[in-house]
């Protein structure tokens, strides 16, 4: 179904499942998913998982990381990150501010895209 419709790029968000690899292979380099951490720090957790394990490490900093899709999970290249303080010791409020953050990494990511193209 993608190739019906000439995919430039996926976005995986809250996608939460392993793509498998001919999915990767159709679109090698084209599929991004955005983590709710600083790769490869709470690399292979998800979610909740991850915002609890920070609260619990009193972690001072989180983010999140755009990275391209690979086999192995959360491995592939990284290609944006951002980061913010730790303000809050509750998971849900955690995962609110991250989720704000990575949408600025992923319209920071467009936004690159575009200009390369008009350029």
């Amino acid at each position: 179904i993608l190739n019906i419709f000439n995919i430039d790029i996926i976005f995986l968000i809250g996608y939460m499942r392993i793509v498998t690899p001919p999915l990767i292979n159709a679109f090698k380099n084209k599929i991004f998913n955005i983590h709710p951490s600083l790769l490869p720090k709470y690399k292979g957790l998800m979610d909740l998982d991850i915002h609890e394990t920070v609260i619990k490490n009193n972690d001072i900093y989180t983010g999140c990381t755009l990275h391209v899709v690979e086999e192995i999970v959360d491995n592939g290249k990284i290609i944006l990150q951002k980061n913010l303080k730790v303000s809050t010791k509750d998971k849900y409020e955690l995962k609110k501010d991250i989720q704000n953050l990575e949408n600025d990494c992923i319209y920071e990511f467009i936004k690159s895209i575009e200009n390369n193209n008009l350029n």
